[in-house]
């Protein structure tokens, strides 16, 4: 499993931050300049199958999204066995069609356009599907759309792991200082590519042709 790694404290007082590309602005957020307003925001991923671990993993990681305030909107992408199901069970909308690679890869370019002509939310928001999110990752988000209003900018992050093989029990108050400790105890950061993604619906965000790593949340 895996959490953020936010210098907001989505995490704990660590990382790299949340990294800011504008047209004409590049800016890394801070503790100091995180503000109290917050943004609706649309999610979205393309989850593997639900099998063994990824099963909780990733059912984690989904239900912690809906926990949000505001709450986003969330668009599941793909039609590997459970993520119809999960999308149902969470109130989640479902895109099963998604281009792909000869080999099956998702391209990025059409997992972004079709989520975003679904949106009813200007800034949204790809995210791996193991990665937990916590109540200041909507500030720090929200905090980059006020920076940045009115232009279009990109946001991007990575992750610390940490290793959780149950279903967490999100109906008890304390669950997110809970987990912040253990990561803060036993987190790990493993890679340093980008394991989210915000972007604005701004005409000068585009989005080339890529592939995405079907490993990359594993």
């Amino acid at each position: 499993m895996a959490c953020p790694d936010l210098t907001t404290g989505a995490t704990g007082d660590w990382g790299t931050g949340l990294i800011l590309a504008g047209r004409e602005t590049a800016m890394q957020l801070t503790r100091s300049q995180t503000g109290n307003g917050q943004q609706a925001l649309t999610i979205f991923a393309v989850p593997k199958a639900f099998h063994a671990r990824f099963k909780v993993i990733q059912t984690n990681a989904i239900r912690s999204w809906t926990l949000l305030r505001p709450e986003p909107e969330i668009i599941l992408l793909g039609d590997d066995e459970g993520t119809a199901q999960i999308a149902r069970e969470l109130g989640c909308s479902h895109i099963a069609d998604v281009e792909r690679n000869r080999y099956g890869t998702p391209l990025v370019h059409s997992i972004f356009e079709k989520a975003q002509e679904l949106a009813r939310n200007d800034l949204v928001c790809y995210v791996n599907s193991d990665i937990i999110l916590m109540s200041d990752f909507i500030v720090a988000v929200s905090r980059a759309a006020q920076v940045l209003a009115g232009r279009g900018f990109l946001l991007v992050g990575r992750k610390r792991t940490c290793a959780i093989d149950e279903l967490l029990d999100f109906e008890k108050a304390d669950w997110e200082i809970e987990l912040k400790d253990l990561v803060r105890t036993h987190g790990r950061c493993v890679t340093y590519d980008s394991d989210f993604f915000d972007v604005s619906r701004h005409p000068s965000v585009r989005h080339r042709p890529l592939l995405l790593d079907p490993v990359a949340d594993a």
